[in-house]
């Protein structure tokens, strides 16, 4: 078991459970950390036997994007797992926080961290 980490991955969402939030996408950051059975990458040395995790980051972009709307920083968390969970049957397991750095005036950031796993599918 390996685990694989994006960190800080900025994505422009439609997020905010007002209205005037959602008059544009912002920025939001994902940490996203997986648990991946690639061990033979680890003496390949080849990117076939692991995860490509630009190739997620693409899909995450993806499907957080194109005008889709998240009232929650947890929905899109959620969807952001799901992403992971089908874009690699190697992967077991995902962990995502997602930090809202508009959320709070006063604030650094507000933030939400969900874990799925393929054993435990409640959404």
């Amino acid at each position: 078991m390996v685990s694989i980490s994006i960190d800080s991955l900025r994505l422009k969402v439609l997020l905010g459970a007002y209205d005037w939030e959602l008059q544009a996408p912002q920025d939001v950051f994902a940490d996203i950390s997986l648990d991946a059975e690639v061990d033979e990458a680890c003496r390949s040395d080849e990117l076939k036997d692991t995860v490509d995790y630009g190739a997620l980051a693409g899909r995450i972009a993806a499907a957080t994007g194109g005008g889709r709307v998240f009232h929650l920083v947890e929905a899109l968390a959620a969807a952001i797992a799901s992403t992971c969970l089908a874009a690699d049957g190697r992967i077991s397991a995902v962990r995502v926080t997602i930090r809202k750095p508009s959320a709070l005036p006063n604030a650094a950031a507000a933030s939400a961290s969900i874990s799925k796993s393929r054993k435990l599918t409640t959404w």
